[in-house]
Formats: structure tokens, sequence, C-alpha cells
């Protein structure tokens, strides 16, 4: 090949930075030609970047070690690829990632020497000096395999299998870099563990019951105080504090024995909460009835309360109106009279589990009740473990969870395992009042049609995406033991 000294050209601004193109420069004397690299400027890339464009180095006769001026090299814009004699690519196209150009002593295709002013490129490095000088081919000009993958300082050796170029060396393209594929991957996998790292830690929860005194059917053999004293005994084997049973006064108007429920109730010291008299449904009556609902439920609970204890309303079924003009006179009515809302953020549908297992205990069908227990655990865990991770999306914390349950047969059965699960699982619970203090339950006031829970109106109100809440197996449940 001759002398082997690397020559330099100078190009227009942008020249002399990192270099991507080679050829060869040719000597004044018969000896062979000494390579120049010229930075290959390329167009819009995939991923977005710009790119300029590009450049071929003229082969020009240099003059020999002894001295004298080297000649310039001229750059001018490569013709082309249908009109080009060494079948190179135009560089406008996006596959022109990289290209060599080689030339021989005899014979090689040149361009024109012209004077090019700019600075000097950098020479090429040994080791891709001893790379291209021991290929084989044509010593004309010709385009070398492409070499894709980063242009970093580290980059990613072609030897890695997680490389990949992302054009092949005939300008075919292949598929793109593992790396953009399994990067995204991981960040997600490592955002979905860390936002339930935090989820998971300790969590503050109230725990409310719904319709005292009695709820769902009666299983065979059992009595409505046996369930009461029932979940009575484990909220205070648990130190459930400031438990709030919401109350529905014409069970006992019906059932005058259901009074001494709420007595018992009163007396373990917990407290009621009006539940509106008739359990009446917002959506499907006039407004006036439902106010004068709330109020005769108001006048029935001052036997139990004389104090503010008993202003705490929550809505049955979670329904607080369709529209504004449903939604807001009773708002308002609750609000002249002091009544502070009860929200839900952890709720399981626990209610459907409790006929379902009156029709088992009847049936005698140990098996079934074996299921409805472990479905029953499966939907509250998950439903909670929802609820907190949904509390940091949408807070960026843990706010004070409110649990909805029910006074009902299956409810009584399975409350120790339950609360036992929740603290190990981290909660730690609080009364009901503390959890009403969170500025969260003050924040988001919003009309929606159905029962939906206040995590849910929150992201529907910030239009936040959320993961989809855990199915209840409510189809399943009502077949089961018929």
């Amino acid at each position: 090949m001759g002398d082997s000294r690397e020559c330099q050209a100078r190009g227009g601004p942008g020249a002399g930075r990192r270099l991507g193109t080679a050829s060869r420069c040719a000597s004044d004397s018969p000896v062979g030609l000494q390579r120049v690299l010229v930075r290959h400027d390329r167009g819009p890339s995939r991923a977005g970047k710009s790119r300029r464009d590009g450049i071929l180095l003229g082969l020009v006769p240099l003059q020999g070690r002894r001295g004298g001026p080297r000649a310039r090299s001229a750059l001018r814009p490569e013709p082309p690829a249908a009109s080009s004699p060494t079948g190179l690519r135009s560089p406008t196209d996006p596959r022109h990632h990289r290209t060599r150009v080689r030339a021989g002593a005899r014979g090689s295709a040149r361009l024109p020497a012209q004077e090019s002013p700019g600075r000097a490129v950098d020479p090429v490095s040994r080791r891709r000096q001893r790379a291209r000088s021991s290929r084989s081919g044509s010593r004309c000009c010709q385009p070398a395999a492409l070499t894709g993958g980063p242009r970093r300082r580290d980059r990613i050796p072609p030897s890695s299998p997680s490389w990949r170029s992302e054009y092949d060396g005939h300008g075919g393209q292949r598929h793109a870099p593992r790396r953009t594929v399994l990067r995204p991957l991981l960040l997600a996998a490592l955002l979905v563990c860390a936002l339930r790292t935090v989820a998971l830690a300790g969590t503050e929860m109230a725990i409310t019951i719904d319709d005292l005194p009695a709820h769902g059917a009666l299983p065979q053999g059992m009595q409505r105080m046996e369930i009461a004293r029932r979940i009575i005994s484990v909220l205070q084997a648990r130190a459930v504090p400031g438990v709030y049973g919401f109350v529905n006064g014409a069970q006992v108007r019906d059932n005058p024995g259901y009074l001494e429920i709420l007595k018992h109730w009163v007396q373990a010291g917990f407290h009621l909460g009006n539940h509106t008299f008739s359990h009446l449904d917002i959506d499907r009556v006039a407004t006036a009835e439902y106010v004068a609902d709330i109020e005769k439920n108001e006048t029935f609970l001052t036997d139990f309360a004389r104090d503010d204890s008993a202003r705490v309303f929550r809505y049955p079924y979670l329904h607080e109106g369709r529209t504004p003009s449903q939604r807001t006179p009773v708002r308002q009515w609750l609000a002249g009279r002091r009544y502070r809302i009860a929200h839900v953020t952890v709720h399981f549908d626990d209610w459907a589990w409790n006929d379902a297992y009156a029709r088992c205990v009847e049936r005698s069908d140990e098996r079934a009740i074996d299921d409805l227990k472990r479905s029953f655990m499966k939907a509250a865990m998950e439903r909670f473990e929802w609820a907190r991770a949904v509390s940091h999306t949408l807070f960026k914390r843990q706010i004070r969870h409110i649990l909805l349950l029910h006074v009902g047969a299956f409810d009584a059965l399975m409350l120790d395992e339950l609360l036992r699960a929740y603290q190990n699982a981290g909660m730690t619970a609080v009364t009901l009042r503390a959890a009403m203090e969170d500025p969260a339950y003050t924040r988001y006031d919003d009309t929606w049609q159905g029962g939906m829970t206040f995590l849910l109106r929150v992201a529907h109100a910030r239009r936040a995406a959320i993961p989809p809440a855990p199915t209840i197996p409510l189809e399943r449940l009502n077949a089961v033991c018929r």
C-alpha cells in the first residue's frame, strides 16, 4: 500500500468532529494512497435527531514525506445513486449510515480536486487502519458494511447479544435495537415495584359498618343479636377505635327487638351515623322526600346521641344524585345541619357474600362455604391493595382510608381474619373522625351517577389514569348454593 501516513482534510462548518466515513488519499509519488476520514453527515434519523447533509471526500494527490505542501481535498455532494459510477447511495437516503471509500493506485474513480477551507479532519485510529488494510477486494471506490450502534464512547461492542444495527450492510432495515424495547419495559417494571412498595407501606384506615341493626339474609340457626355481638367482640379484640355504624331507623320500626342491638353498640363505645331512615336511593325519589327521610332518621338517633357524634351521613348505595339539581339541595341541607359526609375508599362488595352464605348454611355445604371464605379474602385484599396504589397515584401519599363493611352474618364470620390480614399488610386502625380530617376529602366533591367510591370520583374529576379495580365475582356469588 506504500506510505501509510495519515492525511487530513478541511471541511466546512462541522468538520473535524467525530468521523464516520473513510477514504484513501493518494500521494504524488507512484506509491499507494493514504487514508483520510471525513465526517459523514446524515439525513433525519429514526430517533428524531437532526443530521446534516452527507458529503464525500475527493481523492487528490499528496506530496511525499520529504516536504512540500499537501494538496487540499475537495468536498462536494455525492451524486445520486442512479448516476453514481461507484454505486454509492445518495447522502439524503436515511439508510446511508456510514460509507468507506476505497481507491487503488490504478484505475480508481476519483472526484475532481478542489480547494476546501475548514478544519482538519481527525486521523483514523490504528486499529481501523489495520482492519481496513487487511480486507480484500477491488481498489476502486466501494461502499463498506455499515457499522450501526451508538456513537458514544461507551458504545456496545458488536459482539454483545443486545447490540443490533438499525440497518444492515445493504441498506435493508433491521429490527429496532433491543435496548430501545427493553429499556422502557424495565423502567415500567421498576415503576410498578416502586409504587407497590410505597402503597404497601403503613396505611391508616377507619372501619365503618353500614345498615345497622341488620343486613342481609339470616342464616339458619342464627340470631341478629348474635351477629352484632360477634362483630362488636372482634372490633374490641382488635382494638379498633371509634367505629361508626350507619343506621336505618325503619328496621327498628318494623322489628322493635332490633333496638337492643343499637343499645349494645353504643354501650361498647362505638358511634351511630345517619344512613337515612328507609335506606332510600336519591336517584329514585324526589329531593324533598329524600331530605325528609334523613331528618326522620336524625330524630330517631337523638335517643342514642345528644351531641354531634351522630351528625355523620353516608349516602345509601353511595349515590349522591345524577345531576346537580338532585345533589345540591341535599348537600346544602346537610351542611346547614352540620353533617359531615362519610366517604368510602376501600369497598369490595362484601354484602354479596351474606346471602350466598345463608344459602350454603341451609344446605350444609361446607365446601362451598370454604370457597366463599377464600373468595372473600381474595377480593378484600385485592381491593385494599388497589386502593392504596391509587391513593399514591392520585395524591403521592397514602390518604387516611375508610373501609365499608356491613352488619351481615358472613361479615361477622370473616371480620377477625380480615382485620388480621389488613393489619399484617400494614394497616393501622383510626377513628372515622380522624380519617375525615384528611384534606383529600374536602378537595374533590363532584356529582356522579352510580355507587362510585371516593378514589374513583377523584380520578374521574382529574381525568387521571389509574388501573381498573379488581373485579368481584357477583354472578358466581349469586349462583352458589342454589
